[in-house]
């Protein structure tokens, strides 16, 4: 069973004071403009907001009333706000292709987006994001800005264009914004996702379609769809909603209608030993299970999972302090429908989170508590633990990129105990082979520590 782990970060708090970085960024579309928030939404169980602003747009959608077929329709919409409720999917939606699944120029100015999950005092959440430049040559400059999202960000995506940016906040706010560069963001549109605690999101090839897990336990737990307009609108999609408990993370296999699940296994009626599955997802249908798996005997805590670019490997890292199989991960093959554990490996301490270099040969998994990087390869005799970098406080959310004279760059939020927030480097080479790139410092205060992260493909 998945369990929701409170983040160390929590005790260096104390340990950072001061501020030096007060830029504030306010969108210029705040008005209520074609692009505003302002528009007259209700979100379920919140107060409606007199926008002026007709809903439909031309996507029809219910108009405010209950979703259609919707399994989880009980009442509540399932949670999805009511102005955002297609008939049918992106069949009914009116989208058309935005270029968004369309990645540019491989060598350009890309920008790095940090959330920042604590406020200015201890205990106070934090509700801003904040950009660096990264230039072609991977040079990283703090020339950015600094938006105040009005939720506390759980998980950073950007469309493989580089175009939007999806901020996912840990109680189900999914706010759009333009990212035009490093000093020049507009936020676009904001929902709200079923009541569940998020960490996962991941968006489809076509650049336009946006899975989302949400972990709980009753009928609002599950995999979310939302699609993404070309100007930045987000149409939920709650007929597609797919419901399984302790839903935590999810792979996309490429070139495929699969995604593999980490979710559902549960002790408590009805009981369900299985903690993998395989699912198939119809565009404007959902998603349907085709295989389930009972890899994990104990509790498992993973804050993502992740998958070689072709879909054929697949580790699921265990931080859980509370289980029996913690401290481990398991290194799985995909043939067809079929899961097959091939190693566990064990020694990972707090492990939290799994990326693979862009040719799939290695794989990093972060260490929250040691603050290391374990890197994993198969060297012949099957996947091992080959080397481990030091010294990146806290390592917990990492990305990529993936295309150009950059690729293999992996960009970690970090806190060390002498030197504070920052951000560390470290590049993929040869398999089996990590570089650290070394770390720039993001300034002193509870308002400067990095959680999530994403940077343009």
């Amino acid at each position: 069973m998945t369990i929701k782990k409170t983040s160390l970060l929590l005790l260096i708090l104390c340990a950072c004071e001061g501020s030096t970085l007060d830029r504030t960024f306010v969108p210029s579309n705040q008005d209520g403009g074609a692009q505003g928030l302002d528009r007259g939404f209700t979100f379920d169980g919140a107060a409606p907001v007199d926008g002026g602003v007709g809903l439909d747009g031309g996507l029809d959608p219910d108009g405010g009333s209950e979703p259609d077929a919707n399994p989880l329709d009980v009442g509540m919409d399932a949670g999805f706000g009511d102005a955002v409720v297609p008939d049918s999917g992106p069949a009914d939606t009116g989208l058309v292709p935005c270029g968004f699944d369309e990645p540019g120029p491989a060598d350009k100015a890309r920008v790095i987006v940090l959330g920042h999950p604590f406020g200015a005092q201890s205990g106070m959440p934090g509700t801003d994001i904040r950009t660096l430049n990264l230039a072609t040559d991977g040079t990283i400059t703090d020339d950015g800005t600094r938006i105040d999202l009005g939720f506390r960000v759980a998980r950073l995506e950007m469309v493989p264009s580089g175009e939007i940016l999806l901020a996912l906040g840990e109680d189900g706010e999914l706010a759009s914004l333009r990212v035009n560069s490093a000093t020049n963001l507009n936020v676009l549109d904001q929902i709200q996702l079923p009541a569940a605690g998020y960490g996962d999101l991941r968006i489809a090839e076509d650049g336009q379609t946006v899975i989302v897990a949400g972990e709980n336990v009753d009928q609002t737990s599950g995999l979310s769809t939302v699609y993404l307009a070309c100007d930045g609108r987000l149409i939920a999609a709650p007929n597609e909603f797919f419901n399984i408990r302790l839903s935590s993370s999810f792979v996309m296999i490429p070139g495929t209608s699969q995604v593999v699940l980490l979710g559902g296994q549960t002790v408590f009626a009805p009981i369900d030993p299985d903690d993998l599955r395989v699912l198939s997802r119809t565009p404007g249908q959902g998603f349907t299970s085709v295989n389930t798996f009972d890899i994990w005997m104990d509790f498992i805590d993973a804050l993502r999972i992740g998958a070689t670019p072709d879909g054929r490997i697949i580790i699921v890292p265990n931080g859980s302090p509370f289980s029996n199989e913690g401290s481990q991960a398991s290194v799985l093959q995909l043939n067809g429908n079929n899961l097959s554990e091939l190693e566990r490996l064990t020694g990972l301490d707090d492990a939290r989170e799994v990326i693979f270099s862009p040719d799939g040969t290695t794989a990093l998994i972060s260490l929250l508590s040691p603050g290391h990087l374990a890197v994993i390869t198969d060297p012949g005799t099957g996947w091992a633990e080959v080397d481990r970098i030091r010294g990146i406080g806290l390592a917990e959310q990492l990305a990529m990129v993936s295309r150009g004279a950059l690729s293999g760059r992996v960009y970690v939020p970090s806190v060390d105990a002498n030197g504070g927030p920052n951000l560390a480097s470290v590049a993929f080479g040869m398999p089996g082979v990590v570089s650290n790139l070394g770390q720039i410092e993001l300034g002193s205060g509870n308002e400067e520590i990095p959680g999530p992260i994403a940077v343009t493909p």
